[in-house]
């Protein structure tokens, strides 16, 4: 299936990655994404098994939403960026304290997204982050 449509003013389509939170938090995330003609390249709460489907794609953008004081989950979020270096993650988090702000620069996270978010603030992010790598997908090219 191809994503189409939408009301996003992008030049061009992310490929993103979604990682972490709940089925329901990717759900949404995968169809405000297709929404804004982005392409969910792939999903699901575990980095190792996002990262094998994505190899081949290199995606330009990886939603993350974890717990970035847990160690587990900035490991394997760090192995996911040591994997695919390109790639620019945008965090979910529930919170923005210093010391969030501060956690996701050590880690060399690009943006941190506070929940509740608006929709429009996280295709921004989505949007600078997918230009900065340069990678997007033409509408006219989609796989």
């Amino acid at each position: 299936m191809t994503d189409s449509g939408g009301p996003g003013q992008g030049n061009g389509m992310a490929n993103v990655v979604i990682v972490g939170g709940t089925e329901e938090t990717r759900l949404l995330l995968r169809g405000l994404l297709r929404l804004y003609r982005h392409r969910v390249v792939a999903d699901g709460p575990r980095f190792d098994v996002v990262t094998s489907l994505a190899t081949e794609v290199r995606p330009a953008v990886a939603v993350v939403d974890i717990d970035i004081e847990d160690p587990q989950q900035s490991a394997e979020m760090v192995g996911m960026m040591r994997h695919l270096p390109a790639i620019h993650v945008l965090l979910l988090s529930s919170e923005r304290t210093a010391r969030t702000e501060t956690r996701a620069k050590e880690l060399g996270i690009d943006c941190v997204i506070c929940r509740p978010f608006a929709v429009h603030d996280l295709m921004e992010a989505v949007e600078a982050a997918s230009a900065a790598s340069g990678r997007t997908t033409s509408p006219d090219r989609q796989p």
